[in-house]
């Protein structure tokens, strides 16, 4: 039988699933989130654009924020619920940005588009840092049973 605790997360999440969906709804426009893995140096004298962000500025037609992500502590080892809605480390560290997008991905993004460039076989190490941190999305529906992603389209730019 299920901790009162479990309960409890599990019955705040529904109603973050509901209202998010009640946004999509109520949205009469469609919102595209873009996402770049892409690690080109751009600070240097010589800046470029890494070739996986350009396209994918070039489809969405506008610039973007950019957000710091911190590395994935594997937090759900320690609990189960540290690593499900929203990310123990995300809400623990300031200078971890994440929590921004973990929003516009549930509750702003009607389709998502992750962009990255492939090297030496596999996508950038960004995109790896990016997909592990999504885990809390991920295990907030295994344990809790709840969605937050299951209305949203995806997409991806691979160069």
């Amino acid at each position: 039988m299920p901790s009162k605790e479990r309960l409890a997360q599990q019955k705040l999440l529904q109603q973050f699933a509901q209202q998010y969906r009640d946004h999509a709804t109520a949205r009469k426009t469609i919102n595209i989130l873009g996402i770049s893995c892409s690690t080109v140096n751009t600070d240097d004298e010589t800046p470029r654009i890494p070739s996986s962000e350009k396209v994918l500025i070039d489809a969405l037609g506008y610039a973007k924020d950019s957000y710091d992500l911190a590395h994935c502590e594997a937090n759900y080892s320690i609990k189960g619920e540290y690593c499900t809605w929203p990310c123990w480390l995300s809400q623990r560290k300031k200078e971890d940005e994440l929590m921004g997008v973990y929003n516009l991905l549930v509750d702003r993004a009607d389709v998502i588009i992750i962009a990255t460039p492939i090297r030496r076989g596999s996508p950038a190490s960004l995109y790896f840092k990016f997909i592990e941190r999504l885990n809390c999305l991920e295990n907030q529906k295994e344990v809790y049973g709840v969605d937050l992603l299951g209305n949203q389209q995806m997409g991806f730019v691979i160069v």
